[in-house]
């Protein structure tokens, strides 16, 4: 069973993503030990306005932000961009 605090931090991280037009459904994402780790291929949501070149800046500076948070010790982005 996974740490209650860890599963909270999955929960804020995705909302902080969504919030901010990024799709993650074919990205893993999750907190372990206080680490988050996001993996796969991020999109932009549709009507967004985010493109290609742009999400990965926006992932980057969520990611500051969200290093920001007590909770959290890293952010590890290992993404791969659409064009």
């Amino acid at each position: 069973m996974g740490d209650p605090a860890d599963v909270t931090m999955t929960k804020t991280a995705r909302r902080e993503f969504s919030r901010h037009g990024i799709d993650l459904m074919l990205c893993d994402c999750r907190v372990s030990k206080g680490i988050l780790y996001v993996r796969g291929t991020p999109k932009a949501l549709a009507g967004s306005g985010l493109g290609a070149g742009e999400l990965k800046s926006k992932m980057e500076a969520i990611a500051r932000h969200l290093r920001a948070r007590s909770q959290l010790r890293e952010v590890v982005i290992d993404c791969v961009y659409p064009r």
